[in-house]
């Protein structure tokens, strides 16, 4: 599922929590690309699909790509 192609709308800070991982494409099940995100990296989720339930969500991640990630695996860095 891709909701978003464009970087600008990924403006909520998150930190990861644990050591975790980022796949390309959460739907194939079989030899997906796979990357680490070390404890305590920062990545950005779109605010406006935060609360959509699903399980792996889109992320912009440090180095400016996007992949998908867990999102309970992170913390948000905005003061509530």
């Amino acid at each position: 599922m891709n909701f978003t192609t464009t970087t600008s709308e990924f403006d909520s800070a998150y930190q990861a929590l644990q050591e975790t991982e980022w796949v390309t494409n959460p739907a194939d099940e079989t030899n997906q690309d796979k990357g680490i995100i070390r404890q305590g990296e920062l990545i950005w989720f779109n605010r406006d699909h935060l609360e959509c339930g699903l399980v792996w969500q889109q992320a912009l991640l440090s180095d400016k790509t996007l992949w998908y990630v867990h999102r309970h695996d992170f913390k948000s860095l905005s003061a509530s």
